[in-house]
């Protein structure tokens, strides 16, 4: 009975994470250069990135 427990939380557990994975991915915006996020980025004033 524990061990079926167990392997339950460890499987929603896993679920979780790629649910995370997967709205990190799909929802937030992505430098098309190195795919970081682009609110990581610094920008200049007309709008393109530093290097």
């Amino acid at each position: 009975m524990k061990l079926g427990q167990d392997w339950m939380v460890g499987f929603l557990y896993l679920c979780t994470a790629f649910i995370a994975y997967m709205v990190k991915k799909g929802g937030m915006r992505h430098c098309p250069q190195c795919k970081h996020l682009l609110s990581n980025h610094a920008r200049r004033a007309d709008g393109s990135f530093r290097d």
